[in-house]
């Protein structure tokens, strides 16, 4: 009886199980450069029911860093298309464009496969829906220079100088070096204090484009007064890379308040030397001239004195 209701629930918590036939099972292709190859992917709709059906093909057999290479070689004349309970076969024409090249030799594997478009809530379990595609790729048309550079760095990272349970953003400036957009960058920030994680925030994601530099920003809270380390990590895809940075936390009247006292001491001690300094150019020039008008009426009363005695 307990096994009874326990199928019961399943049954009602699971609503429907899709099974679409797909063939061939495989299909085993050789590279040439920039030649289209073409074959018949057919969907069997079995059993017959009124079905949308759509059309999809995955990578998840590459290799993440050959993805890109792959991602753009292959078509369908259609992605989407309806079954009626009369009909029970739908052919679907698959094209694959090679390029003139890849930058790895070897045999890739590629799944093409079909799906119900689902319209309702609930588990769905689709079966025997994906069929095998075999390229093989000779080491002859294989080179890095047909490799697609994604790749993202770290410029920078600056965090704000803040008090205890004060709010502030760490800024991690990034950089794309890749050939194509990338999306889905982000941040996570480790906040470590003698070497122990105290705080671990993560930023918002953004995409960027080549050679494109855009900051991610991140919020923490101040702890307690000190220096922190900040061991940031950005991903990227299926990379990430790493870099270090400070944090701040000062008292209510710690290092920063001091700072800018001292900074201001500094500034009224040289404009007060710097005023001086020039009140003492003043005098010395007013002096010059004094010196000069004195002994140019010296010199005239000498003359005076000469053209007299003549």
């Amino acid at each position: 009886m307990k096994k009874s209701y326990i199928l019961f629930f399943v049954l009602l918590f699971i609503p429907t199980v899709f099974s679409l036939g797909v063939s061939p099972a495989k299909v085993e292709l050789t590279f040439e450069p920039n030649l289209t190859h073409q074959f018949d992917f057919i969907v069997q709709n079995f059993p017959a029911k009124n079905e949308d059906v759509e059309i999809y093909f995955d990578l998840d057999e590459i290799k993440p860093e050959l993805k890109d290479e792959f991602k753009k070689i292959i078509s369908f004349d259609k992605t989407r298309f309806s079954f009626t309970e009369d009909e029970d076969i739908e052919i679907v024409k698959v094209s694959m464009q090679f390029p003139e090249g890849f930058s790895e030799g070897g045999i890739h594997e590629l799944r093409v496969g079909a799906r119900p478009v689902v319209k309702e809530a609930g588990l769905v379990f689709i079966a025997g829906n994906e069929i095998r595609v075999l390229i093989t790729v000779p080491e002859e048309y294989a080179d890095s220079k047909y490799r697609i550079k994604r790749e993202v760095a770290i410029l920078n990272v600056n965090a704000d100088i803040v008090r205890p349970n004060q709010e502030g953003n760490i800024s991690i400036l990034v950089k794309s070096n890749s050939d194509i957009v990338v999306e889905n960058i982000f941040a996570v920030v480790k906040i470590v204090a003698d070497g122990t994680i105290i705080d671990t925030i993560e930023t918002e994601k953004i995409q960027l484009s080549s050679g494109e530099e855009r900051n991610l920003i991140g919020t923490f809270m101040g702890k307690t007064a000190g220096n922190y380390i900040l061991n940031v990590e950005v991903y990227y895809d299926y990379d990430s890379v790493t870099e270090n940075g400070f944090l701040r936390v000062i008292d209510s009247m710690g290092g920063l308040e001091i700072q800018e006292t001292n900074n201001k001491i500094y500034y009224y001690y040289f404009l007060f030397f710097l005023i001086l300094l020039l009140i003492i150019l003043v005098l010395f020039f007013l002096f010059f001239l004094w010196r000069r008008r004195k002994k140019d009426e010296e010199d005239q009363q000498t003359n005076n004195l000469q053209q007299t005695l003549v």
